[in-house]
């Protein structure tokens, strides 16, 4: 059936409102053509897409590469999340494979210890040697051993000598200790030989009477072995002098060496100084195994100290007075003296005080 549509017009040149309506046929009219479909335009890429760069060939097979990939191209879902995860474990795995060969290159050695040469001498061989209560061996000894402070003993007929020391590491430090020789070691006695008894059938002697063949009763010396000595005491002596020690009339060290072994019982001891004319006598009882002890105090000497033109007197650290000084009252042995001026600077000597007569000093500071 056809169809009109309502067409109105208007007469430009007339200023009153009168339309004209007219009804027109629909097949009269123009068809209009329909709209033509927008294109589909693809989304943008994401940004950190855009902002990563093309990997080149090598770049393309690494883990590294890969997993940049990933994250430029995988949406933001839970199948890409997943893979980015992957890829970043196996990434954080080969780094940790290849950062152990270099840690390894890095890791520091533990520093060796240092160590020193120990040689030790006496005039007759075979002395015990022992260092920080291990055993050695014997004189004539070379040994290696730990840098650092020791202490070193020499054991030989009953008498000790300790001797500290010091090790540096790469140094030869050459000990030569004088001590007694060793004494000999006497032979076991030799033991007893029974003979077997008599066979059976063998005649039995008279009440009384030895049969034949049988050995007599044997000497008590061999049934009898003789008792050991008793054990060694020690000795220390504590003196501000170095002291000879005699025992009994024997020489058996000084006071400088440490312990001295001395057998049991009670021994009459000579300590002397013949440089400082010093000698005293000492009683002293030892015990088997034990230490005993004898402290010495020294008499005073006199020491008299001048300078030119005039100082300041110091002797062992401790102000004395001022040039000159006589008749000043010490103990025997020596002492150090410093003298100090205050236009002519200090000079240092070491004086040393007998009981013979006044020590004396003289110096020029000028």
């Amino acid at each position: 059936m056809p169809t009109a549509n309502l067409v109105a017009t208007a007469d430009p040149g007339s200023r009153s409102s009168n339309f004209t309506a007219n009804l027109v046929p629909t097949a009269d009219l123009v068809p209009t053509p329909a709209p033509e479909p927008a294109p589909i335009v693809s989304p943008e890429p994401t940004r950190a897409a855009a902002a990563a760069p093309a990997a080149i060939d090598g770049d393309r097979a690494t883990p590294l590469a890969e997993a940049r990939d990933l994250f430029a191209t995988e949406p933001a879902s839970s199948g890409g999340r997943w893979k980015v995860a992957v890829a970043l474990g196996v990434v954080l795995v080969l780094l940790a494979v290849a950062a152990g060969p270099i840690a390894r290159q890095f890791r520091t050695a533990p520093a060796a210890v240092p160590t020193g040469t120990l040689v030790v001498t006496t005039p007759h061989p075979g002395t015990t040697v022992v260092l920080d209560g291990r055993g050695l061996g014997t004189t004539p000894l070379s040994a290696t051993v730990t840098a650092g402070p020791h202490t070193l003993e020499l054991l030989s007929a009953g008498i000790v000598k300790t001797v500290p020391l010091t090790i540096t590491g790469g140094a030869r430090v050459e000990q030569y200790i004088e001590m007694p020789a060793a004494a000999p070691t006497a032979a076991p006695p030799a033991s007893p030989t029974v003979a077997a008894a008599p066979p059976a059938d063998r005649a039995t002697a008279a009440p009384g009477t030895t049969a034949p063949g049988t050995p007599g009763p044997l000497p008590a010396s061999a049934s009898v072995p003789a008792p050991p000595p008793p054990a060694a005491g020690w000795l220390a002596v504590q003196s501000p002098i170095e002291l000879v020690v005699e025992s009994d009339g024997r020489s058996i060290g000084s006071s400088g060496t440490g312990r001295l072994a001395l057998p049991p019982g009670t021994h009459e001891l000579t300590l002397r100084n013949d440089s400082l004319g010093y000698r005293t006598t000492r009683t002293v009882t030892v015990t088997s195994g034990r230490s005993a002890s004898v402290v010495v105090e020294v008499p005073n000497g006199l020491a008299a100290v001048n300078a030119l033109p005039w100082a300041e007197v110091w002797i062992d650290g401790a102000r004395v007075g001022e040039t000159p000084i006589g008749n000043f009252s010490l103990p025997i042995g020596t002492h150090e003296v410093v003298l100090r001026h205050p236009d002519h600077g200090e000079q240092r000597h070491t004086v040393t005080v007998t009981t013979a007569a006044v020590a004396r000093l003289s110096a020029d500071l000028r």
